[in-house]
């Protein structure tokens, strides 16, 4: 039985790389001793945590990870030796540093998992550098697409069986059985903050709904940027464009929907895109960083057009406006790719990097 870690910056968020931890260490339960280790915890919650699993956190209090950074790396390696841990999962750049110098010297293998991808810079150089630390040091790097392993080994001149593409798994929830092709209603899903380039949204849908008037446009989410982006809506006079807010129930409204459009900036792997087709619809896609062009085959399931080309957008939502038989072709072809987002695969992807890893590790020590 492996001993398996995975370090979080602080496990009682609910952000989605919190949530990927959660949901990953649940899994490993079921074959191996597993623990969470949160670097804080400003109130840990067992919720959705299976009892199998230990949570250990460093503090209960924020304090900046470089400020007090031997403390904390002294914890933590304690820990690893304590437990004898042989895996430690970094999960997301922000903790990898700490990762891989509390296990330095140990035996215990550290994984470096990006959330995110390196095409995205909004975190600023203190990140990129974490990133670029992670790639140099830890014993294995794991991506959400390939693009982004791809870039790994360009940009950080990564060897190449370092990098692994390991997704994140999506579960299908029961959805409608047929695509509603008589539809003539829109959906965008996600936070309505600047990274899903949601005025690019409003743009598209400033011309489309003009042309089209029996057509409607819904955005589920919320989010920061609310406010400005109904006064956006407001000043323009869109009609029939409306924030829907967030819904318990998102998963089941999909059906509802003729097609999504995402014109996100960055993403890691956009879950409302594996929504979208296990619902059936097409889907029109900026070409952002990185998913879309990995979930999406273009002009199969859906529309790829280049990264904030709104012109190329609206081309292509009005073509599936028009064209009814696209829409349904599209949607018959919806769930080719679903196949490689299942958690079967994840997890055998990742027992195969852990075997690798304990290998190669043990070959090492001779």
């Amino acid at each position: 039985m492996k001993r398996i870690a995975l370090l979080v910056y602080d496990v009682s968020l609910t952000g989605g790389a919190e949530r990927v931890a959660i949901n990953l260490a649940n899994e490993f339960a079921g074959q191996d001793r597993v623990y969470i280790l949160s670097v804080f915890s400003t109130g840990v919650s067992s919720k959705g945590i299976d009892e199998r699993v230990s949570c250990i956190a460093l503090s209960n209090h924020y304090e900046k990870i470089p400020v007090k950074f031997l403390k904390y790396k002294n914890k933590l390696r304690k820990i690893l030796v304590d437990e004898k841990i042989d895996i430690l999962m970094s999960i997301t750049a922000g903790v990898v540093t700490l990762a891989i110098q509390a296990a330095k010297g140990l035996r215990t293998e550290v994984i470096y998992c990006e959330h995110s991808n390196l095409e995205n810079r909004t975190y600023g150089r203190k990140h990129v550098f974490r990133q670029y630390f992670g790639a140099k040091k830890a014993d294995a790097v794991v991506t959400l697409t390939e693009r982004d392993r791809q870039n790994f080994i360009r940009m950080f001149k990564v060897a190449p069986e370092r990098v692994f593409t390991i997704p994140n798994w999506y579960e299908k929830k029961k959805c409608s059985t047929e695509y509603n092709s008589d539809s003539k209603k829109i959906i965008s899903v996600g936070r309505l903050e600047k990274v899903k380039g949601y005025e690019y949204t409003i743009d598209c849908a400033d011309v489309i709904l003009r042309r089209n008037p029996e057509w409607q446009w819904d955005i589920y989410g919320d989010g920061s940027q609310r406010t400005e982006l109904q006064e956006s809506i407001s000043h323009k006079g869109i009609e029939r464009l409306t924030l829907k807010g967030n819904v318990a129930d998102i998963d089941k409204r999909y059906a509802e929907y003729a097609f999504l459009v995402m014109t996100s900036r960055y993403e890691g792997l956009p879950l409302s895109l594996l929504e979208a087709q296990t619902s059936l619809l097409p889907i029109v896609s900026f070409d952002c960083p990185t998913g879309p062009s990995e979930i999406i085959e273009d002009g199969v399931n859906g529309f790829v057009v280049p990264l904030f080309d709104v012109d190329a957008l609206i081309q292509k939502i009005q073509r599936l406006i028009d064209s009814q038989e696209e829409r349904i072709n599209f949607s018959e072809h919806s769930q080719d790719k679903l196949c490689f987002y299942e958690k079967a695969r994840v997890m055998r992807l990742w027992n195969e990097l852990f075997q690798k890893l304990l290998v190669d590790g043990d070959d090492a020590d001779d």
